[in-house]
């Protein structure tokens, strides 16, 4: 009979920063497609902190600690941090209608135990199958992955991500590896949505670097890449980079001419309008 195969579990690690009682303690992972939960997080964890303190039940009643996690697509989810749960407050229905038009009926009071804060966004487990969302804590979530930093968006696809300038420049100066191979390994037609005006630049790639290296020069550019009216823009905005998204429009082969990518370029400035009503001068 073969030795069953041991892997290492979220609950491996966190033992060796302190002792969590297992009764007392309960796994959770947040997600929804109403809230941009990843956006709350990256660029204001204060607001997503202030949604995991909002529940519909009494979720944590018993708990004295809850591990977060965030869902990143498919059973992968992202270790935010392991918190201790103080406080419930039942809401009032003029508190509740204030807060949301959804049944937030439980306020918690949940602190943050420092003793795994430097664990927090590099873990990645396999929450499995399973669709409950709050789970005790002795169901085992085997760790997938441990990078130097979990700061930015897993790469999944070309076509379903909006970066913001910070998390451009945070990928192309790290080098992070799912992002840059599969950004050299393509060209394609591309946006910058600029949202002080609303107006958007289209751009294109071609050549061996593939989406990756235009990028790059964005980032050394300070989100300009050289392009007058954009210049124009960062001169005029002392914020211009919190302004600017990247995202991919079309792919295109790597093997594509110049040419070739100027015309589907083209094509897409009429389709979007970017010359007469965006930053494209020509």
């Amino acid at each position: 009979m073969s030795e069953k195969s041991h892997f290492i579990t979220i609950q491996d690690i966190l033992s060796i920063r302190g002792a969590l009682d297992k009764s007392k303690t309960l796994l959770v992972k947040h997600a929804t497609n109403e809230y941009d939960l990843y956006k709350a997080y990256r660029t204001n964890r204060e607001d997503f902190l202030e949604y995991q303190c909002h529940q519909g039940k009494d979720v944590f009643k018993g708990a004295e600690h809850i591990v977060s996690f965030i869902g990143e697509g498919s059973n992968r989810a992202r270790f935010i941090g392991v918190f201790n749960v103080c406080d419930v407050t039942p809401l009032s229905e003029a508190q509740i209608d204030h807060l949301s038009s959804k049944p937030y009926n439980y306020l918690y009071t949940l602190e943050e135990d420092m003793r795994f804060a430097d664990l927090k966004d590099r873990i990645m487990v396999d929450w499995g199958t399973s669709r409950i969302w709050h789970q005790k804590y002795g169901i085992e979530k085997e760790i997938i992955e441990i990078l130097q930093g979990l700061h930015y968006r897993q790469f999944s696809d070309y076509l379903s991500f909006i970066l913001s300038f910070r998390e451009l420049e945070e990928i192309i100066i790290n080098k992070y590896r799912d992002w840059k191979r599969a950004l050299e390994n393509v060209n394609c037609i591309y946006m910058i949505a600029y949202s002080f005006n609303k107006k958007q630049y289209i751009g294109s790639t071609s050549g061996a670097g593939g989406i990756w290296s235009r990028w790059t020069d964005y980032v050394k550019t300070n989100g300009t890449g050289g392009n007058k009216l954009l210049i124009e823009c960062s001169n005029n905005d002392p914020n211009y980079t919190d302004h600017i998204t990247f995202t991919i429009l079309e792919i295109l082969p790597r093997t594509i001419s110049s040419q070739q990518a100027v015309q589907r370029e083209n094509l897409f400035k009429d389709k979007l309008g970017s010359r007469a009503m965006g930053l494209n001068p020509n």
